[in-house]
């Protein structure tokens, strides 16, 4: 079953932030997923929505989505040791919330690139 192992981080200091975007997160790109979506969330919306729309509300700084091919190995990859950031020295205050979404059904034929 395909799915995504979705993973949101808060709290990692500005000192840490260029290490996890460009070590952690395509070190485990490599070991768990062929492509993964990094977006970091912005404090407002768009440029022309009305003010507080889009307003942060959760601590959460990114969100990284690894798609996977086997959901139950995304799973066993959120209690996989190996997989973990080492959350001492300035990590020590990070957060990450980790979750698992398998895909029950498509609805779209799978694009080939072709017109």
């Amino acid at each position: 079953m395909t799915g995504v192992l979705c993973v949101w981080a808060a709290n990692i200091p500005d000192s840490s932030e260029t290490w996890y975007e460009d070590n952690y997160i395509p070190s485990m790109t490599k070991k768990l997923s062929e492509q993964t979506l990094h977006c970091e969330l912005v404090e407002s919306g768009l440029d022309n929505e009305v003010e507080g729309v889009g307003e942060r509300e959760a601590p959460w700084k990114w969100l990284t989505i690894y798609e996977m091919e086997d959901a139950r190995k995304e799973t066993e990859a959120t209690c996989d040791e190996s997989n973990h950031a080492a959350m001492t020295g300035p990590l020590a205050q990070a957060r990450f919330d980790v979750r698992t979404y398998g895909e029950v059904k498509r609805w779209q034929k799978d694009w080939d690139g072709s017109t």
